[in-house]
């Protein structure tokens, strides 16, 4: 049943963001013609409107990796997925380094930035984390000043906790679950008061 639930989450996410990406990229293809005519000046208020605009559009691309349906077969460019996260990221507490240097599944960045979100939620004053693969194995090594992981969200990633149980802000956690079990992968991970590594 909950693999059942996880599909049905990444329908609707993907539907989700295929219809928000494109008013929002409209919005801002706007801001550049108004910008063009010179009818506006780079005023506080168009600046906040642009990057926000942005911004929505970052999060959104980097969503629809995340929580919508992967596909089998594809795969996704190193320059694709450097350019989804540092998006993600940008002036954020948080920053993210995609050291691959070839393209990988995109199931399997699914579960990179799924992972990733996980360790959002435990940098409490933000940090960085460096994602790398090697020989099919992914490493996510983070530090930050101050690191706390809640054991009973992070419980998750081994099927010990109901979804039924988990907060909006932690649906990262089953699905990153079901999808690695998906793919035969175990989640490991490790954490001192300044680091933590995710291993599947």
């Amino acid at each position: 049943m909950m693999h059942g639930n996880a599909n049905l989450a990444e329908l609707i996410g993907s539907r989700i963001c295929h219809d928000l990406i494109s008013p929002i990229g409209a919005i801002q293809n706007g801001l550049e013609l108004i910008s063009l005519t010179g009818d506006a000046d780079s005023s506080p208020e168009m600046e906040l409107i642009s990057d926000s605009c942005a911004h929505a559009n970052a999060r959104i691309r980097f969503f629809r990796i995340a929580f919508g349906s992967s596909g089998s077969g594809q795969s996704l460019s190193v320059n694709e997925a450097q350019s989804v996260i540092s998006g993600m990221y940008a002036g954020d507490r948080l920053s993210a380094d995609w050291t691959l240097s070839e393209p990988a599944p995109r199931e399997e960045v699914q579960l990179a930035l799924l992972a990733l979100l996980c360790m959002d939620r435990a940098l409490l004053r933000g940090g960085n984390v460096q994602i790398s693969r090697s020989n099919g194995e992914w490493h996510l090594a983070a530090t930050g000043p101050q690191i706390r992981v809640d054991p009973a969200i992070w419980k998750v990633l081994r099927g010990s906790v109901s979804a039924s149980d988990i907060r909006p802000a932690d649906v990262q956690f089953p699905l990153l679950a079901v999808r690695a079990a998906d793919q035969g992968r175990d989640i490991n991970w490790r954490e001192t008061e300044e680091t933590i590594d995710i291993r599947f």
